[in-house]
């Protein structure tokens, strides 16, 4: 009788080693990714290349496995096949997205399944596919065990045990069972900008820059105070401080929320809330936008495209647009994500409508867009102004270019082009470098160039770029003649009228920076919900102090208003007394 190949006991040969080299090379491409810090979108499909490549090769491997019958070389990929299916099956809302079960299950799967054909290659008989397929089984089943929140800003994946809570069952959980608020303003009063407030996003002149203010700065001898800190829905807007009130906007269930806390207690003064929920894979559930404080007034837009004005004192919602059906637009892989810009009698919001609707105006008292202009069809920025002598304009960067709009007409007065690339959002705000040029960031496709507006405020040219810093949505900062931000998830210092890099150190995840102006000095707010004290010194990067402010991922841009510092997450926001030295 003829004996079955499998049953035959063989030696050892170097093909054999071929199917770990090729899990090897797997787990290559991963680990210099996470090791070298790359995280940029070309990495990610290189990545997907490899992946690819390496199983094809992998596929060829097995089949070529003599020492297995047709018959259990077939039934070992089929096997693979349905177990990973099912694991997809199984893991499908707790693996977001859906491709990280790839990218991990894998290199796991096919390395698990190499080591096992190597180790029992003098084994014989069925016992060895059985033990194949029991560590399939295994290695699939470990992704019943985990959960994927979606990226880190790095592109890696944020994992948790599968049974934990998340942010958004965590805050609901609590606030079931928190009190009712036991704050609330007095009948009739109506909410004032007073000096050193901050009435929206990035501040009052959206650059991330606090004026008229000085702290101490000695935080490792006297550490800032936490005033309060609690659980909020998740989002990743940032807030609005004004005259003591603190307005930001989160995810509450299956509604959506602006909500109003004293800001010296955080305790919720008034809620508006709504029907509404936006979630997707990368980022999670929640608002992207940061409410604005007008005249009285916010201003606030959802996720999925919907503009209120409500009362500041109470809540009381005035009016209300919806931006998609204004502007024939679609709704954003990421959700609408830009946050109002009130600029004399206009509330001004990005679209990215067709017919050129991108950037749309409305009356502070509602009613039709009264402009639209052609700015550009995607774009996660927020209007900004930029005033030039007399004249005021206003900014939006978008996948197009940069585009500058009068606000009075919505006519462009100028644009600047940029290359595009496809899947690539633009998402930083515009960096005002000097009276008449700004600093641009989009690291998946030119890293940072400086833009030189003409003398007439009607074109603009590239001045220089840079290819060697590489911001992906952490916006800059500019202080004498210096840009700080971050290249990927490390800070660095950028010479303003060369493009030079100084200095890249402080790895602090993909956070925000904010200037405090007259000394010198920025609050860095870390990816894991540090706030880090760092001096504007160009030639070192130099940290005075840092206070753990929340738990979470802290992509969120922080605020400061008179001498507190509020900082959010996707799960937690706290206010940090500073301790003033000096106020103008």
């Amino acid at each position: 009788m003829t004996t079955p190949v499998s049953s035959v006991p063989t030696r050892t040969k170097f093909s054999d080693w071929l199917g770990l080299v090729f899990a090897a090379v797997m787990w290559a491409i991963f680990l210099i990714g996470w090791g070298f810090d790359i995280q940029s979108f070309v990495w990610f499909l290189a990545t997907l290349a490899v992946y690819l490549v390496m199983t094809l090769l992998f596929l060829v491997w097995w089949f070529t496995r003599r020492s297995f019958t047709w018959s259990q070389r077939l039934m070992a990929f089929a096997s693979a096949l349905v177990l990973g299916v099912l694991a997809g099956y199984l893991s499908a809302h707790a693996i977001r997205p859906p491709i990280y079960l790839g990218l991990f299950g894998l290199p796991i799967v096919l390395g698990i399944w190499s080591a096992w054909v190597l180790a029992t290659s003098r084994r014989v008989g069925r016992v060895r596919l059985g033990g194949l397929i029991a560590c399939l089984m295994a290695a699939w089943g470990l992704f019943l065990l985990i959960r994927v929140n979606g990226l880190q800003g790095n592109m890696r994946a944020d994992i948790h045990w599968r049974w934990t809570p998340t942010a958004d069952e965590m805050f609901l959980a609590e606030h079931s069972t928190r009190a009712a608020a036991a704050t609330t303003l007095p009948a009739g009063r109506r909410l004032e900008l007073r000096p050193g407030d901050w009435p929206g996003f990035r501040g009052p002149d959206r650059d991330g820059a606090a004026r008229g203010l000085s702290v101490a700065l000695d935080w490792p001898q006297s550490p800032p105070t936490i005033l309060w800190r609690q659980r909020v829905g998740p989002a990743w807007s940032s807030m609005a401080i004004v005259d003591g009130c603190v307005f930001t906007q989160e995810q509450r269930g299956e509604r959506e929320a602006v909500v109003c806390r004293d800001a010296l207690t955080g305790r919720e003064i008034w809620v508006h809330d709504e029907p509404a929920r936006f979630e997707e894979a990368t980022s999670g559930p929640g608002p992207r936008a940061t409410p604005t404080f007008a005249g009285g007034r916010i201003y606030a837009q959802g996720a999925l495209g919907t503009l209120n004005c409500l009362d500041a004192a109470s809540g009381r919602l005035i009016w209300s647009r919806d931006l998609r059906a204004d502007a024939g637009a679609a709704l954003p892989l990421w959700g609408f994500s830009n946050s109002p810009l009130v600029t004399g009698d206009r509330v001004i919001v990005f679209a990215g409508g067709e017919g050129k609707k991108g950037l749309l105006a409305y009356s502070l008292d509602g009613g039709p867009p009264l402009w639209t202009a052609d700015a550009g069809k995607a774009s996660y920025a927020s209007p900004q102004p930029l005033d030039l002598g007399a004249e005021r304009q206003v900014l939006i960067f978008a996948n197009e270019g940069l585009f500058a709009i009068d606000p009075a007409t919505g006519r462009i007065r100028w644009q600047f082009p940029i290359e595009r690339a496809v899947g690539v959002p633009s998402v930083l705000q515009a960096c005002r470098v000097s009276p008449d040029s700004l600093a641009l960031g989009n690291g998946a496709v030119f890293g940072v160039q400086r833009v030189q507006v003409s003398s007439d405020g009607r074109s603009a040219t590239r001045a220089w770029a840079t290819p060697r810093v590489k911001p992906a949505f952490s916006d800059m900062v500019y202080h004498n003649g210096c840009i700080y931000g971050f290249d990927g998830t490390v800070f660095c210092c950028v010479d303003a009228s060369s493009g030079e890099r100084k200095w890249r150190d402080g790895r602090y995840g993909a956070g925000q920076v904010l200037l405090l102006a007259d000394q010198g000095v920025m609050i860095v707010t870390s990816e894991d919900g540090q706030a880090i004290l760092l001096r504007c010194n160009p030639q070192r990067n130099e940290e005075l102090g840092r206070v753990q402010a929340v738990s979470g991922k802290t992509w969120n841009h922080a605020a400061v208003a008179q001498d507190r510092l509020f900082v959010r997450s996707d799960g937690e926001m706290a206010c940090i007394q500073l301790r003033a030295i000096g106020r103008r």
